[in-house]
């Protein structure tokens, strides 16, 4: 394991991750990483431990309505929870015995059976709904007919930051009113900010900035914060 760390550590360091934003390169250049002559964003050793020494080392993510207290997952040093997730574009159909395309009444199916199976702890957005494609009116949709399958704890993935706002008006409809969502979070909103071959995203990179600023999870690939560990400036 330590091998593996400090292999990350020197990949990091010496490598670097290529296509970092402008709005990256603001935050972290002053904090001690560098640009090399590839163009790529290094991160040097000192600055990752102390971003790993002042990262979250516990946190929750809440559920809602009846489930609210019981069915919370506190995320812990050896704890494991189960959650699904995928996004897929398909679902085999259980009538048909064949893939089709999958829809937005899928996701609330999904989230239905979620919802009762006892040893899954949170849901995901499982499919895409492929029957609303323009991507606000997706997202919205998506994240309404999640709040209405269940109530257990989410993690969900957003196709821009701009998205972000009106996502949390309605968590926070869903939690009990304006402000709810952030004092006690929900869900985990995430996504990949780093893509093959080692390089950011800029969609889902620019999410898991928006989301640090507001102190909430962005999951996904491991990035956690919340409420009760607010965002450093690291």
């Amino acid at each position: 394991m330590q091998k593996i760390h400090h292999a990350a550590l020197a990949i990091l360091e010496r490598t670097g991750v290529k296509d970092p934003t402008p709005e990256l390169l603001e935050e972290l250049l002053p904090k001690g990483a560098t640009v090399n002559e590839h163009g790529r964003l290094c991160f040097p050793q000192a600055l990752m431990e102390d971003v790993i020494d002042v990262a979250a080392k516990e946190y929750y993510v809440y559920a809602r309505g009846a489930r609210k207290g019981s069915g919370d997952v506190h995320c812990r040093n050896n704890d494991v929870f189960f959650s699904c997730s995928g996004t897929a574009v398909t679902t085999l159909d259980i009538e048909t015995r064949s893939f089709r395309p999958s829809t937005l009444k899928d996701i609330y199916d999904f989230s239905r059976l979620t919802d009762s199976l006892e040893h899954i702890h949170m849901m995901g957005d499982t499919v895409l709904a492929t029957d609303y494609p323009e991507d606000y009116v997706h997202d919205m949709n998506m994240l309404y007919a999640m709040l209405a399958g269940s109530e257990k704890p989410m993690c969900f993935c957003l196709r821009s930051k701009d998205h972000l706002e009106p996502a949390i008006r309605m968590l926070d409809m869903a939690s009990g009113g304006e402000g709810s969502f952030l004092k006690e979070p929900s869900a985990i909103i995430g996504g990949c900010p780093i893509v093959s071959p080692l390089r950011f995203g800029k969609e889902n990179l620019e999410l898991l900035m928006a989301t640090s600023r507001l102190g909430i999870c962005q999951g996904g690939q491991g990035y956690v914060c919340d409420s009760q560990t607010q965002a450093t400036d690291h």
